[in-house]
């Protein structure tokens, strides 16, 4: 019972979050139970119209959004996405910076060490040199949703520290504080796109604002973000593009 709580919990933590599913994306804006249906379900508010009904089913209120993008998801079908860190290890390759070949042998019969002929090994070294020459990275796309504080063993200025342009256009990223942490471990980055994604207020951003300061341009389009939002760029003097910010 005790572990059963403890996953409600867990997952009832995840409201407010972004997530994706069949390759949509939505919010999260409910977790538990629905009357007369067994199991437990996650409400999402789609970001488009391709819902079923507003957050209200069997004449029970759930949660609200509009009419036809509210739909009810089980729970272990939905997801969370994934760390920045992850994710270029999915799309560029093994992010260890320690391998060491005179380490990778097996011990045999008397404890005799023979050594592991790995194929491919320098190829592998030769891609890791390379994903920290990469000065443009796309991670459209990845799901992710900022970096893993707790988990990431090397701070992303490590890991691509001569990034100066970075697509992060339409993933799960949910509050601007996983921006400014990107923002901040990339010491050389010029270009951010982070069009497509569905952010919360400035609040805890415009307690630092010069972390966007070293930015050249910004993309925010598609965005639904208030102008209120957009003129925050402008007041701390970041060139930010948003030629398309009609359609938010």
């Amino acid at each position: 019972m005790v572990h059963i709580r403890r996953f409600i919990a867990v997952m009832a933590d995840k409201i407010g979050s972004r997530c994706e599913y069949g390759g949509h994306f939505g919010t999260v804006r409910y977790f538990g139970e629905i009357k007369d249906v067994s199991g437990l379900w996650y409400g999402i508010e789609w970001d488009e119209e391709r819902g079923r009904h507003n957050g209200t089913y069997g004449g029970e209120t759930y949660f609200s959004c509009s009419e036809g993008y509210g739909s009810f998801v089980r729970s272990q079908k939905v997801n969370f996405g994934i760390s920045i860190s992850e994710a270029i290890e999915r799309r560029y390759g093994d992010l260890s910076d320690d391998i060491d070949r005179e380490n990778m042998f097996f011990v045999g019969a008397k404890n005799r060490k023979t050594l592991v002929d790995v194929v491919g090994f320098d190829q592998v070294k030769k891609d890791w040199m390379q994903l920290k020459n990469l000065r443009k990275i796309s991670l459209e796309l990845m799901h992710v949703t900022g970096t893993n504080v707790d988990n990431d063993a090397q701070s992303l200025n490590t890991i691509i520290p001569n990034v100066r342009d970075l697509d992060l256009s339409r993933n799960l990223l949910r509050y601007w504080s996983d921006v400014t942490r990107i923002v901040f471990q990339l010491k050389k980055l010029q270009v951010l796109n982070i069009s497509g994604n569905r952010l919360a207020d400035l609040t805890d951003t415009t307690e630092n604002p010069s972390l966007f300061e070293s930015l050249e341009t910004i993309f925010i389009n598609r965005m639904s973000m208030t102008w209120n939002q957009v003129w925050f760029f402008n007041i701390i003097n970041a060139c930010v593009t948003a030629s398309s910010s009609h359609q938010n």
